[in-house]
């Protein structure tokens, strides 16, 4: 905690507001309460103060937090220091492993679009989200550890002597009780050793099926065959080639926070076969790029839902396409997102925008 402590009295300074340590402390105690509270579904709210894309004036959820600790909580909204404890609170998540840091770093990285979104107040929140993304997607996949079989409970083997005592001394109203104790230890310890098994068999089946994954990832991009357009990447238009290659790595492989080797995939199936490097596309030329009628089923309803702000290159799709591609969506995605659609990105970078905004749209619509 102290490091993001440490960064948030620094962003105090740097936004500007005469602020004391005390207070400083105080908002402190705030930010981890409001960390500890923050769960997937209010991950949308705290990217938004993050990257100034609120809208309207309601107090959002994690002011709950602070005013909890401290009754004389007075942050409005609209002010600036609301976005510097949403960038604290998603500090802090990002610097510990809680059960949502993971998802945070992805939604972040996705939400910047490769970097061409920034936060509002600081800048070094996607290098601490790349970093614990990466580290987070090294953990989803771990070997099942070694297992010894459940040992004989301690009262089952006491209450078996007790039994075999008391039938050897014929002392029939003895072990009954005795018999009664066994058969209630020896149950307990079958349904423990059954949980156990089981335990261990689906985390080897789910090992298993992450390896047929992965598999079946290796031959995709081994072969350099696109399933949709069902010929080779190679004879698509590099464009077209990033668009598709983002959405088929998803479909070969879901995990939930995406590949650690994503990037790397995609430039081997974009790149294969090509002569020279590949040239940067403007978000329009890119947005308007596959069918129109395609785009528009699969991206409409994503570019006017909850999250669209939160899944740029979704929503420009799917503004484009209910515009029937006329210009009048530019000005549409730029209120939206405040990125300027004319930027241009790498290729590469497309399909990795591709793959992680179907990642995020898949987590946060649940």
């Amino acid at each position: 905690m102290m490091q993001a402590i440490k960064r948030m009295g620094i962003l105090y300074g740097k936004f500007g507001l005469a602020t004391d340590a005390a207070l400083i402390e105080a908002r402190g105690v705030g930010v981890e309460a409001a960390a500890a509270a923050l769960n997937v579904d209010g991950i949308p709210e705290l990217l938004r103060y993050i990257f100034g894309l609120v809208r309207d004036g309601a107090p959002p959820a994690f002011f709950e937090a602070f005013s909890q600790k401290d009754p004389t909580f007075d942050v409005q909204p609209a002010d600036k220091e609301a976005i510097l404890l949403a960038t604290s609170i998603a500090s802090y998540e990002l610097e510990n492993e809680t059960n949502v840091s993971g998802m945070l770093a992805l939604c972040l990285m996705t939400a910047s679009m490769g970097g061409l979104r920034k936060p509002v107040l600081d800048e070094q929140l996607l290098v601490l989200a790349e970093r614990t993304l990466a580290e987070a997607q090294g953990q989803s996949n771990v070997v099942p550890s070694v297992r010894t079989a459940p040992k004989q409970p301690k009262a089952l083997a006491e209450i078996v002597v007790a039994l075999d005592a008391a039938t050897n001394q014929q002392h029939l109203h003895v072990a009954k009780a005795s018999v009664m104790g066994s058969v209630q230890e020896l149950i307990k310890y079958v349904e423990s050793a059954a949980t156990a098994s089981a335990k261990a068999d689906n985390e080897t089946l789910a090992y298993v099926t992450a390896l047929e994954r992965e598999l079946r990832t290796h031959w995709w991009v081994t072969g350099g065959w696109s399933t949709d357009a069902a010929k080779p990447f190679r004879q698509i238009a590099t464009v077209e080639a990033a668009l598709r290659a983002g959405r088929e790595l998803f479909d070969k492989n879901p995990t939930k926070l995406g590949l650690f080797a994503a990037p790397a995939l995609l430039s081997l199936v974009v790149e294969s076969g090509r002569q020279g490097g590949l040239e940067d596309v403007s978000i329009i030329e890119a947005a308007t790029n596959l069918n129109r009628a395609w785009r528009n089923e699969t991206y409409g309803a994503i570019a006017v839902g909850k999250i669209a702000d939160l899944l740029p290159f979704s929503a420009a799709q799917g503004l484009a396409a209910d515009s029937a591609d006329a210009e009048d969506w530019h000005p549409r995605f730029k209120r939206l997102t405040n990125i300027d659609p004319s930027t241009t990105l790498n290729p590469l970078d497309l399909a990795l925008q591709v793959y992680r905004e179907r990642l995020v749209f898949t987590s946060l619509s649940k």
